[in-house]
Formats: C-alpha cells, structure tokens, sequence
C-alpha cells in the first residue's frame, strides 16, 4: 500500500471519526461549492497518483 492509499484511508477515517465525535448534534450547514471543489480535487489528485485510472 502506498501514500496515496494511506492518504484517502485517513481522509475517511478522520471524516468517520468527527462524525462519530458529533453523532446525534444537529447539524446545520450551508452547501459551499468551493470546499466540496476542494475536497473532490484532492480526492481525485490522490486516486490519480495511486495509480486508480491506470
């Protein structure tokens, strides 16, 4: 297993453990597109250099 692999498994894991930190809160929230941009490029530029679309 390599960086990239490494990387999206602890952007999941981070992303499942502040869920389970605020589980039952309510949530209220604004859609951003720029962040949701953000993110999925980062995501995409991991899987990319993980080798996914080879």
């Amino acid at each position: 297993m390599g960086i990239p692999q490494i990387l999206i498994l602890a952007l999941y894991m981070l992303s499942l453990g502040v869920e389970l930190a605020k589980h039952g809160e309510t949530k209220v929230m604004k859609y951003d597109f720029g962040g949701k941009m953000l993110a999925t490029m980062i995501v995409i530029g991991l899987l990319i250099w993980g080798g996914f679309f080879k």
